[in-house]
């Protein structure tokens, strides 16, 4: 039985479990069914308001659609509920970088790294947003401390091979 059908049996035996309601979104989103993925987050936040992981989730979701004002709101609330979720703030990053914010990006990288210093998935992102803002020497530097925290995140080794192509150090990038 396909994921989807799975999810679907298990919200129509549990109807009041939030987090059932949550990886069905997930699931519909991964298969471009929007709507319902918004209509499952929904569902799942009338049921528990608090549930951090399902804002940032929707954050996602209305930031694909172009929402950006409430894609910021629904990241700040599961920041508000959560401070330790991480994927808030790089979704938070990520819509600011949406919008050409550099600076609202990067405090939202700088609020992440307070508490996971070395979270691979900020400093890429880091790496990434300071390269956008035509600072590539600074992404450089992000890059190269991604990798170094986590040699086998696959994203860390892409991101500093976009930076140094950038800086014309092609062969140092053809090396990763």
């Amino acid at each position: 039985m396909p994921a989807l059908e799975c999810l679907q049996r298990v919200v129509l035996l549990q109807p009041d479990n939030p987090e059932a309601h949550n990886n069905l979104a997930n699931t519909y989103k991964r298969l471009g069914k929007l709507e319902h993925a918004l209509q499952s987050y929904e569902r799942a936040l009338v049921l528990h308001p608090n549930y951090a992981e399902v804002h940032s989730n929707l954050a996602v979701l209305l930031h694909d659609r172009g929402h950006y004002d409430e894609a910021a709101t629904a990241a700040r609330r599961a920041i508000d509920i959560n401070p330790h979720l991480a994927d808030a703030y790089l979704n938070l990053a990520d819509i600011e970088l949406s919008r050409l914010r550099y600076a609202e990006a990067l405090h939202w990288l700088d609020a992440l790294q307070v508490f996971a210093p070395q979270h691979p998935g900020s400093l890429t992102e880091r790496a990434r947003i300071l390269l956008k803002a035509e600072r590539p020497h600074e992404s450089a530097t992000c890059a190269r401390q991604a990798v170094s925290a986590a040699p086998d995140h696959a994203n860390a080794h892409n991101m500093l091979g976009q930076v140094l192509q950038a800086l014309g150090q092609h062969e140092e990038a053809c090396m990763l």
